[in-house]
């Protein structure tokens, strides 16, 4: 896999859980 893509991957994930528990917690 190549090295870029995984960190752009690993950088949306970084992204996108806070964003998800944020609205999880505010929609609980």
């Amino acid at each position: 896999m190549n090295a870029r893509i995984l960190g752009l991957a690993a950088f949306a994930v970084c992204l996108a859980v806070p964003a998800v528990a944020a609205v999880a917690l505010s929609d609980a």
